[in-house]
């Protein structure tokens, strides 16, 4: 998948926060996982 938004979501007890598998562009916008935002767009 490629350009995949995430938009305001919360996401709590999230074992794995950073894994992101299959995804090339993730952008988050006003999302919270465990606690904490991320605003960080991944690619890969």
């Amino acid at each position: 998948m490629r350009n995949v938004r995430v938009v305001d979501c919360t996401f709590d007890d999230v074992g794995k926060d950073d894994v992101v598998e299959g995804v090339t562009s993730l952008s988050p916008t006003n999302v919270t996982i465990n606690g904490r935002k991320r605003t960080e767009t991944i690619s890969r």
